[in-house]
């Protein structure tokens, strides 16, 4: 699978701040979320708001830009600076300097996965397209695969395959590479169907919040085959905020 087009990701990132923003708006702010331990959705609202000013003020050039108090400014903002900017304009935050079609599609994910935060807070009903949820898993595989992760070493000679039931042909084989010279461990991946020491097979979007550790391994709609113990010590090493 190739990445979305640049125009798709920074239209995700407003449709999206504007569904979590009625969200938040109906909802006790000192809620708490029970996917990120520590936070309510005042913390995420603050957060989310915070990454794309960050973001959208160093593609504009002025990274102290004041955050808006609006989540939908916030995304329009964004959106504004990446559009004007171009899909190609090198952007650095956070120490890392990526083209803006980089950060869009980053921005587009990071606000799928909060809006989820709240949603299974709360209780309300949640909606990914499929290809946006099979973009998500790409990106966080992109993420980690080749890193050293000396806690995935005793995974060699093991693999896991994920498979979407309602995507289509969404499949991704992981294989564990074991350790290196220097004792660590790590992971490749590719689209495929291949047997696996595990294998998962769940919804596109709860195959993506499964991999983000959103959404519990031993819910109704996902299935297990195999060495669960696989899934979790990968899914132990991968986690993102």
């Amino acid at each position: 699978m190739t990445p979305l087009p640049f125009e798709r990701y920074l239209n995700e990132v407003t449709a999206r701040a504007a569904l979590l923003e009625t969200l938040l708006a109906g909802a006790a702010p000192q809620t708490p979320l029970p996917t990120c331990p520590g936070w309510t959705l005042t913390e995420l609202s603050v957060h989310v708001r915070g990454n794309l000013a960050t973001l959208g003020g160093a593609a504009a050039g002025n990274p102290a830009r004041e955050v808006p108090p609006r989540l939908t400014d916030c995304a329009e903002d964004f959106a504004a600076a990446l559009r004007a900017a171009g899909p190609d304009a090198q952007t650095e935050s956070w120490g890392l300097k990526q083209p803006a079609r980089y950060w869009a599609r980053r921005a587009a994910h990071d606000l799928t996965v909060h809006h989820a935060d709240a949603a299974l807070a709360l209780g309300a009903p949640l909606e990914v397209a499929p290809d946006l949820a099979a973009d998500g898993l790409d990106e966080l595989l992109e993420m980690f695969a080749g890193e050293d992760l000396p806690g995935l070493r005793g995974l060699a000679g093991r693999s896991l395959h994920l498979h979407a039931t309602d995507a289509g042909n969404a499949e991704w084989l992981i294989d564990f590479t074991g350790p290196s010279p220097t004792g660590s461990g790590g992971f490749t991946w590719r689209h495929a169907h291949q047997k696996a020491t595990t294998a998962v097979r769940a919804p596109m979007t709860a195959l993506l919040l499964l991999a983000y550790r959103r959404y519990p391994a031993d819910s109704e709609d996902i299935q297990i085959l195999g060495e669960t113990a696989v899934l979790d010590t990968w899914l132990d090493h991968i986690a993102l905020t």
